[in-house]
């Protein structure tokens, strides 16, 4: 009963401010509003969007991402919900790469764009990698236990070649990752899963990590584009293990962060975002929580009002809990009265279609007729149809409860 309640008064809530909010929320483009969600977003702390994916998002809008800034981001995206990251750690990681940058820089003297990328390739296994793991996209956990795999390997590559000057983007395919290099001879693929991965395709195919296939349908990608490879692996890690809040936090900060960026082989964050909010609320209802699955789409509501998916899970909650409200058989005037007001909304709203109103309407007033004519006698009921005709109309569903009432 308490539940039901609290049920109650989040939907007079969501009648008062939730419904105008999706009618009336901010128009803009999707940048704008996924740089809103960087600065407002926090539901119950499970789904927080933190202070520095604003910041970035800042940036990337403004095509101010220096190198230095995606070391930083990189960083971040690796750390981010890490229990053992600390910002201490995070300055100790970027002085590392600003080390091992002036170190590159004090011997490249003399060297043209091949050989310097080359000599990249060395540093980084001489310095840093020691042993190979499928999973290991973290930038952080790269520099210090040195275990890395195509994403890691290729961004630690990228951060310090673009510093000290090479013209390198990221090669991606929609299971590898690598980096390409353009020098005055052309343009070189640099495969930084092998420390002899310069010219890849002189090597032979049992030294690779990834077969030769991998290279056939490949896009390239910005150095930006090519970060957001960390937060899509971690993401799709924590999903395999089961841990969907864990995922949509970095979800909902990547969405917030890249502000409309994408690429061609990683899903858009946006959309994804989407997705496992989706997810969540069908979950949240089939736990019988259908006030917290509403609040959460509510949440939401300047993002994705427009959708057709979160419209559709919004009256499937809607339609979800007045079902289990109707089925409880305790309807009286005023908790019908609330229920009628919600459909009234959800149809000017377009969240439930005519058809389906018109059945969930007759339902509660046929059932609200039928205790008052019971409690109170047939004068009071007649009375209470005669309130709906007032409210209504003369209209079919009406007509019919009447036309039973008479018989």
């Amino acid at each position: 009963m308490k539940n039901n309640r609290r049920i109650l008064f989040v939907f007079q809530l969501w009648l008062l401010f939730g419904f105008m909010g999706i009618l009336h929320a901010q128009t803009g483009n999707l940048t704008e509003k996924y740089t809103t969600l960087g600065r407002s977003f926090d539901w119950h702390g499970v789904i927080k969007v933190e202070s520095r994916a604003s910041e970035f998002a800042e940036k990337i809008q403004h095509n101010d991402m220096s190198w230095l800034s995606l070391v930083d981001f990189c960083l971040w995206s690796s750390s981010l919900g890490c229990p053992e990251a600390e910002p201490a750690k995070h300055v100790y990681y970027r002085n590392l790469i600003i080390k091992s940058i002036i170190e590159i820089k004090e011997v490249s003297s003399g060297m043209d764009n091949e050989a310097l990328g080359a000599y990249i390739l060395t540093y980084i296994y001489e310095r840093f990698l020691r042993e190979y793991d499928e999973n290991q996209s973290r930038l952080d956990v790269a520099l210090t236990k040195g275990t890395y795999n195509c994403i890691s390997s290729a961004i630690l590559y990228m951060l310090l070649a673009g510093a000290v000057g090479l013209d390198v983007q990221g090669g991606h395919t929609i299971s590898h990752g690598y980096i390409i290099l353009k020098t005055e001879a052309g343009i070189i693929d640099v495969e930084t899963t092998n420390k002899k991965g310069f010219y890849p395709t002189h090597i032979s195919q049992e030294s690779l990590y990834k077969p030769f296939k991998e290279y056939k349908a490949w896009e390239i990608i910005s150095p930006l584009a090519m970060t957001f490879n960390i937060f899509c692996n971690r993401i799709g890690e924590l999903e395999k293990k089961n841990k969907f809040e864990d995922a949509l936090y970095l979800i909902a900060n990547w969405a917030a962060a890249a502000a409309g960026q994408k690429s061609l082989y990683y899903s858009d964050p946006g959309e994804l975002f989407l997705n496992r909010l989706l997810i969540l609320s069908d979950a949240l209802v089939d736990s019988g929580k259908e006030a917290e699955a509403l609040e959460l789409l509510e949440y939401t509501a300047f993002l994705y009002r427009d959708n057709e998916q979160w419209r559709h899970s919004v009256g499937f909650i809607i339609d979800n809990d007045l079902v289990r409200r109707i089925n409880a058989h305790n309807e009286t005037r005023e908790t019908a009265d609330d229920m009628l007001a919600i459909l009234d909304k959800a149809f000017a709203s377009s969240f439930l279609d005519s058809k389906r109103v018109e059945a969930l309407k007759k339902t509660i007033i046929r059932n609200v007729f039928i205790t008052i004519l019971e409690e109170e006698g047939s004068a009071a009921a007649a009375a209470y149809i005669s309130s709906m005709f007032r409210r209504y109309g003369n209209i079919t569903i009406l007509e019919e409860i009447y036309a039973e009432f008479v018989k």
